[in-house]
């Protein structure tokens, strides 16, 4: 039962290393076909709140912060997020606090919010 444990964060750290290695060597920005594009930027001309966030990536793997949240400046939020999210689930206390609310259909639901909400001021303010 421990190695199963291990195993969902185990695939998870190695593709994130697989994708941060792609990402560093191959800018986004720089076209090629390969990356994947918004498909609701494409249809609509409108930024979803992901958009920027495979630029983002490759400028922050770069060491410029400043470029990476003119790509996506909900990058950090994000990140930080996610991060928090995965050491809860990786706890896996589910009578603990930070699991029941990371686990709340609320939280989804906020989560959501927001993420509407950023693409509405993005669009506005073009960022």
């Amino acid at each position: 039962m421990a190695q199963r444990r291990w195993l969902l964060p185990t695939i998870v750290a190695v593709v994130a290393v697989v994708l941060a290695v792609i990402y560093y060597h191959f800018d986004p920005s720089q076209g090629g076909g390969w990356f994947p594009q918004c498909g609701m930027y494409r249809l609509t001309g409108l930024r979803c709140p992901g958009c920027g966030l495979q630029r983002a990536a490759h400028a922050l793997l770069h060491g410029d912060v400043a470029g990476a949240l003119r790509y996506n400046a909900m990058l950090p939020v994000i990140g930080v997020a996610l991060a928090l999210y995965a050491v809860i689930v990786w706890r896996d206390k589910r009578d603990s606090l930070s699991w029941r609310v990371a686990n709340h259909p609320a939280t989804s639901i906020v989560a959501l919010v927001l993420m509407l909400g950023w693409m509405i001021v993005r669009n506005i303010l073009g960022c």
